[in-house]
């Protein structure tokens, strides 16, 4: 398979690499739904910020110890979540990217 990409490190031309040079690339969306609650009173709450913090290390376990012949990442870039200082957030959306070498990967990964 032969693919044609703009330069990545010239300022104008083509460039041929020897290797893979791209992947296929989706977006990803995850909605975190917790239970809002004054913090004075957290044992009536569930903290999807919290929830969020584990969701994003298993991700970053998941980017360094899953092997896979073809090479992947998935990464968060974004954080929405909470309304006020003092009040457990119940709701917490991430969105990120997911990019993989391999379709059949890429399958895998979003399902």
């Amino acid at each position: 398979m032969i693919i044609f990409h703009f330069a990545n490190s010239q300022p104008i031309g083509m460039e041929i690499q020897k290797d893979v040079s791209t992947a296929t690339i989706g977006r990803v969306s995850i909605d975190i739904l917790g239970k809002s609650s004054h913090w004075g009173d957290t044992d009536k709450g569930i903290n999807a910020i919290s929830v969020s913090g584990k969701i994003i290390n298993i991700i970053d376990e998941m980017n360094r110890n899953l092997s896979d012949k073809s090479p992947f990442i998935l990464g968060i870039g974004m954080i929405k979540g909470g309304v006020k200082n003092n009040i457990m957030a119940e709701k917490v959306r991430l969105e990120g990217t997911l990019r993989a070498i391999d379709d059949n990967t890429f399958k895998y990964l979003i399902n």
